[in-house]
């Protein structure tokens, strides 16, 4: 084997059939900004910011500003009211100790749901603060029936689908 020195080592590789290697890096470059143009559309929405498991009963600021980028078609088939901001509490349910509790949030990418293939390329606020309230515990799993829906229904019987209801105010009966 020959040892190369280190001229002619770059030599072949920057000297050597120079013209083919700018035309590649031109043709690169191209691929590279035209794919780029294509996946850099922004939109920017307003998303409000709602409790993943948990009710928030106030948040500073009550929504949060996202903006998404993807491609153009991506962009017109998301249904905005769809996009979800879901936060929960950094501590358990059950070791909330008042019924509300209040935290404030970093915000993060990782928030926002149902976006499909967009990426989240920006956020504002960066910190939102929330206030959860204690989740209520169900006592029983049985359906409730209103009281009124028990008292106000009847059975049909032939007899009084038939004949018109009898008030005692009516004198031409047979």
């Amino acid at each position: 084997m020959q040892a190369i020195s280190l001229r002619s080592l770059l030599w072949l590789l920057f000297i050597r059939d120079w013209p083919w290697k700018v035309l590649s890096f031109a043709i690169a470059l191209m691929v590279y900004f035209s794919l780029r143009s294509e996946i850099s559309n922004l939109r920017t929405i307003a998303v409000p910011i709602m409790g993943d498991g948990y009710v928030i009963t106030s948040a500073q600021p009550q929504s949060v500003y996202v903006t998404l980028r993807g491609t153009k078609a991506e962009l017109d088939q998301l249904y905005t009211p769809n996009v979800l901001f879901l936060v929960k509490p950094s501590i358990p349910a059950k070791e909330m100790k008042e019924p509300a509790y209040k935290e404030i949030i970093r915000v993060s990418s990782s928030h926002v749901k149902q976006i499909g293939r967009l990426r989240v390329a920006r956020m504002e606020p960066s910190f939102v603060s929330v206030q959860f309230e204690r989740p209520i515990k169900k006592t029983e799993d049985k359906p409730l029936i209103p009281l009124p829906a028990l008292l106000t229904i009847q059975p049909s019987t032939p007899s009084n689908v038939l004949a018109p209801p009898v008030t005692s105010g009516d004198t031409n009966q047979p």
